[in-house]
């Protein structure tokens, strides 16, 4: 708290004393002017003329390409509205097939079913990848 008060009272001490004319520059006191001789001519400051400023070279005009036509706009696509989503109706289920009809006439005769005839059977076939089994004589 006096820290503060200290502070403060020494920043006005200073806004005070910077302000007063003897703490600022002399202004006005100058060196008295001498005689100056007959004949004298003051020189006169030189003239500085501005320098001609060099245009910026020109820049060839470059014509763009005409750019081939673009297709067909994109269809734009309506925007989701917020609610019940509709219910798709279900799809029908298959029913039986249909059996075909009966048609009137005359059966098909069946196969005919080889005989069998006597004798010896014959003997079965070798299955590849089977053993060999000699019969004993």
């Amino acid at each position: 708290m006096r820290r503060g008060v200290a502070l403060l009272v020494l920043a006005a001490f200073a806004v005070v004393a910077l302000a007063t004319p003897a703490f600022a520059a002399p202004i006005g006191i100058q060196p008295p002017e001498l005689p100056k001789k007959p004949g004298f001519v003051e020189p006169k400051p030189p003239v500085f003329a501005p320098r001609p400023v060099p245009a910026p070279p020109k820049m060839p005009v470059i014509v763009p390409e005409p750019k081939p036509p673009k297709g067909p706009k994109p269809v734009p696509v309506p925007p989701v509205l917020p609610g019940p989503k509709p219910v798709p109706e279900p799809a029908p289920k298959p029913g039986p097939r249909p059996v075909p009809p009966v048609l009137p006439g005359p059966k098909p005769e069946p196969r005919p079913v080889p005989p069998v005839l006597p004798g010896p059977k014959p003997e079965p076939r070798p299955v590849p990848g089977d053993p060999v089994v000699k019969p004993v004589v």
